[in-house]
């Protein structure tokens, strides 16, 4: 009988190397359950812990910063709401804003109106004013559509303001009193001295008072009505200082308006 050895062997050798394996898990197992190697097992540990820590604190700090990344974004987007709600709030708020405004303005001209329900009044909102102080002209937004004419009183507050200049079709232009180029005929309400009320830089005054005439500071000064142009009547403003001398033919005299002019927004035309 033939003996095949190679296989033999074979068969024995890998008995042999499962035999082994066998024995090295053992050996293992009893390492690990053992007490008498605690020592040995916490000197391995203490070798791996701080890799086994340091990745774990890299682990936790990664997810720290995709945490916080997301944090970011959400906070961003809140943000933006909250900063278009805010500017939705402030844009409300200037309309109410204006509007009161508008309103106040709207109470003082009703007043005049119902005080005066024997004139014919025309509402008219200012939309343009003259680039300087010399010229002192507005533009309103009514016209001959409107019935609006040349050379008629524009008032403010019941205050006399201005005299329609130029008339299109839907606007006006109007010269101011304080034109350098107006000269209104007037009236001073208590006194009853008679002049002329002229613009200029300085401001309003009455030239051509008589010398008789015993003007008191703080009078009304009133339109004549002379020349047929401006209906009599109409409030101006009131005295403030007599500046003509002794030497002078003539008495003058500085005239003050309630109304601030450069603050109009609002004004009524006679028709």
């Amino acid at each position: 009988m033939k003996i095949d050895l190679w296989r033999l062997t074979h068969n024995m050798n890998s008995k042999n190397i499962k035999f082994i394996a066998f024995i090295i898990a053992l050996l293992i197992l009893g390492f690990f359950f053992s007490s008498e190697l605690t020592q040995v097992k916490n000197f391995l540990f203490k070798i791996t812990g701080p890799v086994s820590s340091r990745f774990l604190s890299v682990s936790d700090s990664v997810g720290g910063f995709f945490k916080n990344i997301k944090e970011i974004g959400s906070l961003s987007r809140e943000n933006a709401r909250l900063l278009k709600e805010n500017n939705e709030v402030k844009a409300s708020i200037s309309e109410l804003q204006e509007v009161n405004h508008e309103n106040e303005i709207l109470k003082k001209e009703l007043g005049f109106i119902q005080s005066h329900m024997e004139r014919v009044l025309i509402p008219s909102r200012v939309i343009n004013r003259s680039p300087t102080s010399y010229f002192q002209t507005m533009r309103i937004d009514k016209g001959t559509d409107d019935g609006v004419e040349i050379k008629k009183a524009v008032l403010s507050e019941g205050y006399l303001i201005g005299i329609v200049e130029e008339v299109g079709k839907d606007y006006s232009e109007v010269s101011l009193i304080t034109n350098n180029s107006s000269l209104v005929p007037v009236v001073l309400e208590e006194s009853r001295g008679t002049g002329l009320l002229k613009g200029g830089l300085k401001g309003l005054s009455i030239e051509n008072i008589t010398l008789d005439t015993e003007i008191k500071k703080g009078e009304n000064v009133i339109t004549s009505g002379m020349g047929g142009e401006l209906p009599a009547g109409i409030s101006i403003g009131n005295v403030t200082e007599i500046i003509s001398s002794k030497s002078e033919i003539f008495q003058r005299a500085t005239v003050k308006s309630p109304i601030e002019l450069g603050k109009i927004e609002f004004v009524f035309v006679i028709k």
